[in-house]
Order: structure tokens, then C-alpha cells, then sequence
């Protein structure tokens, strides 16, 4: 006796398994994900299909069926590392970052040389504020691809989070000499070299970061704070109307140029600056703390208390002490 089996229901989900492959590649996610589906409604019992699906659903940002569908492929595969890896970057997307640890802890219990798992567990740790537990994932990292930039970024600014600025700084040389035309990298170098109050080195690296990126607004801004830290309040006030010109709405440039031009004796000129400051942000209490400064130089002394007063409301440090000495 001859048996007989229809074979077009699998031929048919291989076709719109394989197109969706193709659309996926190709980036058409949508068109993907119309093409799995099909595939779903034939056979439902492919897992691969369904972390395709995810993947394609991920590329969207519709990260809660992207978790759905690599739910389904964990179900039906639970040895499926990637799964779990890709779950937890969408539970990261999410900034569900418990139930992101908890994939990332899995992939690396069926994988222990996960590199991707490591960094993304790692990028989780600094959302955590767990900087520690970042090197160490970071410093993993480096040990199966040591000449990964981003992983040697990273850890510097994890180091430069935990104050550790010398390590940063290491960092940060090294990462320059795989990458030396990235901007962020000569800017944070600057951060950590400021931090060590070693400022004519920091200044430098700004300078480099603004040479590769002619509108990095952070870095003309550090760069007009350390000018004024070391003189330079011309220069500062340059910087500052740089961000001005992109940012006229920045409160914290117009105080930044107000102290550089309050230190070249334009008191008039700061006021006005902190006055702008005011009007953006009415809560400024550095504003109204330095803008009593420059009324005190002005004789202009009732004004002035009800600025250090203003300042005291809002907490600045040093208002209580400028009351005592201009006030009473």
C-alpha cells in the first residue's frame, strides 16, 4: 500500500521563513515580520522563526513583542543563548533592568565567553550606578577582544565615575590610540584631567575635541570653565558665545559669562548675562548669587541682598556668608 503526504505546507513555510530572511537582511523589517508570521500560522513549533521575528520586531523598537517572541523561542528552545541575550537587551530598551540582568545572567551560564552579553551587562551596571561591577564586566570584555574601543571607553568612564581618574585617564589614552578621531574621547580625557585639577592638559584635550567636532557644545563650555580657572576670561567669554549661538536659551553659559566678565571688571555686563540667566531659569541660584556680587561692586547694595537672600532660598552655599558680610 502506497501512503501519500501533502509536502506543500512545509515547502510553504520554508518560502516565507526564507523571505523573511531575506527581508530581514535586507532590513525591510516589516515586510519581515508579515513573512514570519506566515511562517508562524503554518508551523508553530520553530523556534528559529520566532527569534527571527523578534529580532525583526527589535529593529522597530517594539520591544514588548520582540520579548514575546523570544519568550517563544526560550520556550521552545532553552538552550538558545541568543535568546536570552537579545531578551535582555529589550528588557534593557525597556529600562526593566532586574528582569534585563536575569537574561544576561542566563546567556552567560550557557555561554561563559559571551562577549555581547558581557558589554550589555556591563552598559546595565552603569544605569545601576554599580561601577565596580562594570569594570569587571568591561575588563571580561577586553580579555576576548582587547582592542574593543568601546569597551576600553566604557571602563574609563566607569573608573572616572568611581573618582578613579589616573585608571580613566589610562583608558582613555588607550582607546585614543585605536580611535584617535573620536571627539568623546579626547573630551573625556579633558573631564578626568580637570578633575585632577591638572587643567592646562585638560584645556588641551578640549582643544583637540572642538578641532574634531567644531560644535561640541560640552566641550567649548569645559573648556570656557577651565579659560576662566586659569586667566583666560576672554577666551572664556569667546567660548561661551559659541554655545550662545547654538543655545541661546543656556542658563548656565550666561552665568559662566557673566563670572568672566565680572573678573575683567564688566559688572554691568555680567548683570545683564546673570539677569538672562534669570529669566530662562528663575530657580538659578548661582545667578543670583554672583549677580549680587557684581551689585555689590556697583554700590548697588539693596539689590544685592535681595539677591544673596534670593540665593539663600535656593540653598546656594555661600549666600548665608555674603549676607553676614555686605547685609548687616
Amino acid at each position: 500500500m502506497l501512503l501519500f503526504f501533502n509536502g506543500n505546507a512545509q515547502t510553504t513555510y520554508e518560502n516565507y521563513f526564507r523571505n523573511g530572511n531575506f527581508k530581514l537582511e535586507n532590513k525591510e523589517f516589516k515586510a519581515a515580520i508579515m513573512e514570519y508570521t506566515n511562517a508562524i500560522s503554518i508551523n508553530k513549533e520553530s523556534y528559529e522563526v520566532y527569534y527571527n521575528r523578534g529580532i525583526a520586531y527589535f529593529a522597530i523598537e517594539n520591544f514588548d513583542l520582540a520579548i514575546q517572541d523570544f519568550t517563544e523561542t526560550i520556550k521552545l528552545n532553552p538552550n538558545y543563548t541568543e535568546a536570552f541575550g537579545n531578551r535582555g537587551l529589550a528588557y534593557f530598551s525597556l529600562k526593566k533592568y532586574n528582569e534585563a540582568l536575569m537574561d544576561y545572567n542566563a546567556a552567560l551560564v550557557l555561554r561563559n565567553n559571551f562577549l555581547e552579553v558581557y558589554f550589555n551587562r556591563a552598559n546595565l551596571r552603569m544605569k545601576q550606578d554599580k561601577f565596580a561591577e562594570a569594570i569587571a564586566d568591561y575588563t571580561k570584555v577586553l580579555e576576548l577582544k582587547p582592542n574593543y574601543v568601546k569597551a576600553i571607553s566604557n571602563r574609563g568612564d566607569a573608573y572616572f565615575e568611581m573618582g578613579n581618574y589616573s585608571k580613566a585617564i589610562v583608558d582613555f589614552n588607550k582607546a585614543i590610540e585605536f580611535d584617535s578621531k573620536n571627539a568623546k574621547l579626547y573630551y573625556n580625557r579633558g573631564n578626568a584631567k580637570f578633575s585632577k585639577e591638572e587643567y592646562k592638559a585638560a584645556l588641551a584635550d578640549y582643544n583637540l575635541a572642538i578641532e574634531l567636532n567644531t560644535k561640541y557644545s560640552e566641550a567649548y563650555y569645559n573648556r570656557a570653565v577651565v579659560k576662566s580657572l586659569i586667566g583666560d576670561n576672554n577666551g572664556a567669554i569667546d567660548d561661551y558665545n559659541e554655545i550662545l549661538k547654538v543655545f541661546p536659551e543656556d542658563a548656565d553659559s550666561y552665568v559662566g559669562r557673566g563670572i568672566s566678565k565680572h573678573r575683567l571688571d564688566d559688572f554691568e555686563g555680567a548683570i545683564i548675562d546673570y539677569t538672562y540667566a534669570i529669566a530662562i531659569n528663575g530657580a538659578n541660584k548661582e545667578a543670583y548669587y554672583n549677580r549680587g556680587l557684581s551689585k555689590v561692586l556697583l554700590n548697588q547694595k539693596e539689590n544685592a541682598c535681595a539677591d544673596f537672600k534670593k540665593s539663600l532660598e535656593l540653598q546656594h552655599d555661600s549666600a548665608t556668608e555674603a549676607l553676614k558680610k555686605y547685609c548687616q
